[in-house]
């Protein structure tokens, strides 16, 4: 669990450097297990999902609430975007993407 934490913030510390707001549920919510029922995070972060431009996924996120969360953002058509790896190469892949949704979406 610490691992998927720290990868997932590393990628938002990048984001945000690069200038995109992020929200990262895996440090939102890290060590809080038991504080509320799985369904609770899984049901505010499907809300928060529904108000993102773009959703990114980590290499290996294959969790129920991972693959929900997938789901609702392909059928909201939103942009979804599946990392590779967390590599300083795909992170700098990430960024560009985001550069051409931006100017895509003004």
């Amino acid at each position: 669990m610490r691992q998927n934490i720290y990868r997932a913030s590393l990628v938002a510390a990048h984001l945000w450097a690069a200038g995109f707001p992020t929200i990262c549920p895996h440090t939102n919510s890290a060590f809080m297990d038991g504080i509320a029922a799985d369904n609770v995070w899984l049901e505010g972060y499907i809300r928060i999902l529904e108000l993102c431009d773009v959703v990114v996924f980590l290499p290996h996120e294959n969790s129920e609430g991972s693959k929900a969360e997938h789901s609702r953002a392909v059928n909201l058509k939103k942009s979804v975007y599946e990392m590779d790896s967390v590599d300083p190469e795909d992170i700098d892949k990430l960024i560009r993407h985001l550069d051409v949704v931006a100017h895509v979406l003004g």
